[in-house]
C-alpha cells in the first residue's frame, strides 16, 4: 500500500489510514482473548477443549471438599502441562464452571472488576469459598496426625500428597517434605 512514486509513505493520508486500520484489526484481535501459540491462533475455545481433552470436567459448586480438591488439582496440572498462558488461565478455567458455581465466579468478577484476576487470586477465592476454614483446620491436623499403620506406602504417600497441600507451614521447603514423610511410615 506504500506510494508508487517513491516518496515518504507516511505523508500518504491513504497510506496512513491502512496502517490505522491493520493496527486496529489487530488491537481488536488482541482484546478478543486470543494468542498466538505454534504459527496459528488458539482462541480460548480451543485451550477449553484441549482440557477437556485432557479429562478436565465441569465444577458445579459441590460443597464436598474432595470433589473440590481433585478438580483444583486436576486444572492446575492440566493448564501447567497445557503451558496456557498466565492471561488465560482464569478465562478457561471459568468456563468449567457451571450452575452455582459460575454464578458464583460472576459475582467475583463483579466485586473485582477493577482487578486483573490471575490464578493466583482464582485458587485463592475459590479455596476460600470452597474449602471452608473449619475444613482446612482439619485436613491440616489430619496431616498431622498421618502415620503410615495399615496403608501401603503407595496409599501413605498419596494420603500424604493430598494433605500437604492443607499444611503447607509446616513444609516450607523440600526438605522439611521430606522428613516429614519419613516420619510418619512409623
Amino acid at each position: 500500500m506504500a506510494p508508487v512514486d517513491g516518496s515518504n509513505p507516511f505523508l500518504d493520508p491513504a497510506f496512513m489510514d491502512h496502517i490505522v486500520r491493520v493496527v486496529a484489526a489487530g488491537m481488536a484481535a488482541g482484546a478478543s482473548n486470543t494468542t498466538l501459540r505454534s504459527g496459528g491462533v488458539v482462541t480460548i475455545v480451543q485451550w477449553v477443549k484441549g482440557m477437556r481433552d485432557m479429562g478436565c470436567m465441569t465444577y458445579r459448586g459441590e460443597e464436598d471438599a474432595e470433589v473440590v480438591g481433585h478438580w483444583l488439582r486436576k486444572m492446575e496440572r492440566v493448564i501447567n502441562q497445557m503451558h496456557v498462558p498466565e492471561e488465560l488461565r482464569v478465562d478457561c478455567l471459568t468456563q468449567l464452571l457451571i450452575e452455582s458455581a459460575h454464578s458464583w465466579w460472576e459475582t467475583i468478577r463483579e466485586r473485582r472488576s477493577w482487578e486483573v484476576l490471575r490464578w493466583r487470586d482464582f485458587r485463592e477465592e475459590f479455596e476460600e469459598r470452597y474449602y471452608s476454614w473449619e475444613h482446612r483446620r482439619e485436613k491440616e491436623q489430619e496431616f498431622l496426625d498421618l502415620r503410615q499403620g495399615d496403608l501401603t506406602i503407595l496409599e501413605y504417600e498419596r494420603r500424604f500428597q493430598y494433605l500437604a497441600a492443607f499444611a503447607s507451614t509446616y513444609l516450607p521447603t523440600e526438605r522439611h517434605r521430606v522428613e516429614r514423610f519419613c516420619d510418619g511410615p512409623g
